[in-house]
């Protein structure tokens, strides 16, 4: 299978206990991708949302495949916080844009 470069030493609770987050790992991918496909077919995210989580999925379990479980999850909370972080952002900008429009259609001018 995949090779482990997080772990060469050859400690064998190490090597049990990433064993274990990998297959935690793959596990927890399905149950993410079921319930980021059933939040789509309910309406609750649209395409551009799922296929970013579908994408962060699939990079977090080749990460992970090919460089042990450690970077999978790294990689995979990468793609969460990059979403999160996405979600704040975009909220601020869009207030601001509303209030800027607001300001301009009700005559707004610059201060002297």
């Amino acid at each position: 299978m995949g090779q482990n470069f997080s772990n060469k030493g050859g400690n064998k609770l190490l090597n049990g206990t990433t064993s274990f987050l990998g297959k935690v790992g793959y596990v927890g991918s399905g149950v993410k991708t079921f319930g980021d496909v059933r939040n789509y077919s309910r309406g609750n995210v649209g395409v551009g949302r799922l296929s970013f989580r579908l994408t962060g999925t699939g990079v977090g379990l080749a990460i992970g495949y090919l460089g042990g479980p450690v970077g999978g999850v790294m990689a995979a909370l990468t793609f969460e916080t990059g979403e999160q972080a996405f979600d704040r952002v975009s909220k601020d900008l869009e207030t601001g844009y509303n209030n800027f429009i607001n300001n301009l259609i009700h005559g707004w001018q610059l201060s002297r």
